[in-house]
């Protein structure tokens, strides 16, 4: 029979057997203890109805009780029979009284109840506990459903080899002996759980003696808390974590994180190389302590520039470790630490060593001056035009053969400066657009700046950038000033001679083609 059904015979019992000790006391005469008839249906309220239904049962019974009095056949005396039912009636009152309160314990213990169970439930951690055989006593939904279990109370009675694999269970089994021989708590320890499915949790748990009211150990209490995202997450941030020192230690350039105070935080593996000192002599102290000067090569002040927020970019700046005996150059960034809310907690300092940069730039420099030197001390003159023909530079050495400044010459077009101008011209502006040959040699005679004219032989090669287009030419001059007396003396020998020394009309008609193919080229 339900529970629902026991409520229904016991509402039921009620009234009958009120009606029934009434009809009782109606057919028999006035006696000292006629009311008892109704104390069997006011004890059975107590099983049925809410605080106040013993309230009302009092109330009709009461006048009930008074009825049967006036109605019941003579008995005793009326005086003592009235004094007993006055009797009957307070004792129904006070029955009902506590009866009432005993309802109200049970509502309010329901309530606790209900509000623990609603709290087990809702709560996002498991909660357990057992018996001194181990056998699960009770349990939260939340520790049911890991166990394959949609109902609490399908665990109740069962063990852990019931819900976890062997291995699993005689671990849980072993803690929980511990904690009942001892009888003292094992408080936040984590451990891996398998579910039925095979699903794999990791957990928080915590177990504490049950105990009775002599202190007596008569179980264990657990909790577990599912800790299977935050493993996670913190496995992935370590990976993370190792991911980031393996890369602060093998990189080529120096990483530095200082705090507010300027303390080291973090030195890496190529600042001990630079240095020579290791992170552990490093850390925790301050930068001016190490490296005092710092203050007069001004890093100390773009390390406070930082603190302010800045990114802030160093000179070139000159070392020298004692330590390592290293020489060189160093080029330093700093800006600021900022933690996960976005305060600055520091500064982050980058340290690039530039030595093998500046060597290069020195043996640029001195090769651009070994350069300039030979350009400008060339025993040839030697100028450079534009893809416009216009003379963008020229060595000394053609300003001293011409007698011209550099200012004189340079900007203005090289065909201004030529006996054959229009010819100079076009064979320029020729070689510019690429119709005539790439290297070429010419004759041409330059008009210095006293009026007179000087004979040179140009060598003349094109200039490209690297998309190969055309931006210029270069051009060697060489003074032929003695070779071509030379060329006239031996002309003037030649007319002289009879004609078969030198081959007749044949040897001048040559001597007069090779000055022809010169001119012409």
């Amino acid at each position: 029979m339900t529970s629902k059904q026991h409520k229904t015979v016991v509402f039921a019992a009620i009234p009958a057997l009120a009606a029934a000790g009434f009809i009782l006391d109606l057919f028999t005469p006035l006696g000292v203890a006629d009311w008892v008839w109704y104390f069997i249906p006011l004890l059975l309220s107590a099983y049925v109805g809410g605080r106040f239904f013993p309230y009302l049962l009092a109330a009709v019974f009461s006048l009930l009780t008074l009825g049967g009095f006036f109605l019941s056949p003579p008995g005793i005396d009326l005086h003592l029979a009235f004094i007993s039912r006055l009797m009957g009636i307070g004792v129904q009152w006070l029955m009902a009284f506590l009866i009432s309160q005993r309802k109200r314990a049970e509502d309010e213990l329901f309530k606790s109840r209900q509000m623990l169970r609603l709290i087990l439930d809702t709560i996002p951690q498991r909660v357990f506990w057992k018996d001194r055989n181990l056998k699960y006593l009770g349990c939260n939904r939340h520790f049911a459903l890991d166990g394959g279990c949609s109902d609490p109370n399908e665990l109740v009675g069962k063990s852990d080899f019931e819900r976890s694999p062997k291995e699993m269970a005689d671990r849980y089994r072993a803690d929980d002996q511990q904690v009942l021989d001892t009888g003292k708590p094992k408080l936040n320890y984590d451990e891996p759980r398998v579910r039925l499915d095979g699903t794999k949790l990791w957990l928080t748990t915590s177990k504490v003696p049950l105990l009775d009211q002599d202190g007596r150990v008569i179980g264990v209490l657990g909790t577990c808390e599912d800790i299977t995202e935050r493993k996670r997450v913190e496995d992935e941030l370590r990976a993370v974590n190792e991911f980031n020192k393996e890369v602060i230690s093998s990189a080529n350039e120096g990483i530095i994180v200082y705090d507010r105070e300027l303390r080291y935080r973090l030195w890496n593996r190529f600042m001990e190389q630079l240095t020579g000192l290791s992170a552990g002599e490093v850390l925790g102290r301050k930068t001016l302590d190490l490296f005092p000067q710092f203050q007069e090569q001004g890093v100390d002040r773009l390390q406070q520039r930082a603190l302010k927020g800045e990114t802030v970019y160093s000179d070139d700046i000159p070392y020298h470790m004692p330590r390592t005996g290293k020489k060189g150059w160093v080029k330093e960034t700093y800006g600021p630490h900022r933690d996960a809310s976005g305060e600055i907690t520091g500064v982050i300092g980058m340290v690039l060593d530039i030595t093998e940069r500046k060597q290069t730039e020195k043996e640029l420099e001195e090769s651009k001056i070994r350069f300039e030197s030979l350009f400008e001390d060339a025993p040839v003159g030697y100028h450079e035009l534009n893809d416009g023909g216009l003379i963008t530079r020229v060595n000394h050495t053609e300003l001293g053969m011409l007698g011209y400044t550099a200012e004189e010459m340079v900007g203005h077009f090289v065909w201004d400066f030529v006996a054959e101008r229009e010819i100079a011209k076009d064979a320029v502006m020729s070689r510019l657009s690429g119709k005539a040959p790439v290297a070429d040699l010419v004759e041409r005679k330059y008009r210095r700046k006293d009026g007179t004219f000087l004979p040179v032989l140009i060598e003349n090669r094109i200039l490209r950038d690297s998309a190969g287009r055309v931006t210029g030419i270069r051009s060697t001059l060489q003074d032929i000033t003695v070779r071509k007396r030379m060329e006239q003396h031996i002309g003037r020998n030649a007319w002289l001679q009879p004609e078969n020394h030198l081959g007749g009309s044949g040897g001048n008609a040559a001597l007069q083609g090779i000055r022809a193919m010169r001119a012409g080229q």
